[in-house]
């Protein structure tokens, strides 16, 4: 079987991380992509394996090395960077038949294009269950997160 990328975009709270999981829980033999980011990490987050968590000049010097690719700055949290990790990647390539990657559009972009990967992109059924997900989801969200947040799906 030839091994193959496959991207799972949507917007925050459209249930890209749990649709993984189902997959990941029926297909022996895939992996999901590690990426990495500028955010501080969450209580529960383990670094390598929730993202490959860097400061920012650390972040940009991984940019300049070539190991992050498709990064795209969120203006969320004072500003945080995304990208993928390509040596996660990598050696998820070597020993996976499959590597799932929740990734935003401009990542998106730059794995269909640099791997040829499949891309599918999901939502909510409306705009309105949507915005209603996002805010039962992160009650503790502030109004300007969630605006921006709110404002990333439309242009996604």
């Amino acid at each position: 079987m030839e091994k193959k990328v496959i991207v799972i975009a949507g917007p925050s709270g459209s249930g890209k991380n749990t649709l993984i999981k189902e997959l990941t829980d029926r297909f022996h033999g895939v992996a999901v992509l590690t990426t990495a980011t500028t955010r501080t990490p969450r209580p529960h987050e383990v670094n390598g394996e929730d993202y490959y968590f860097y400061s920012i000049d650390d972040f940009d010097r991984e940019v300049q090395k070539g190991h992050i690719k498709g990064e795209r700055y969120v203006p969320l949290f004072g500003g945080v960077h995304y990208g993928i990790y390509l040596p996660d990647l990598q050696k998820k390539l070597e020993s996976a038949t499959a590597v799932f990657a929740s990734v935003d559009i401009t990542g998106a972009e730059w794995l269909k294009k640099e791997y040829g990967a499949l891309t599918i992109f999901i939502t909510a059924e409306s705009f309105d269950q949507y915005r209603s997900r996002l805010h039962n989801r992160s009650r503790d969200m502030s109004q300007k997160e969630f605006d921006m947040r709110m404002k990333i799906a439309r242009e996604e």
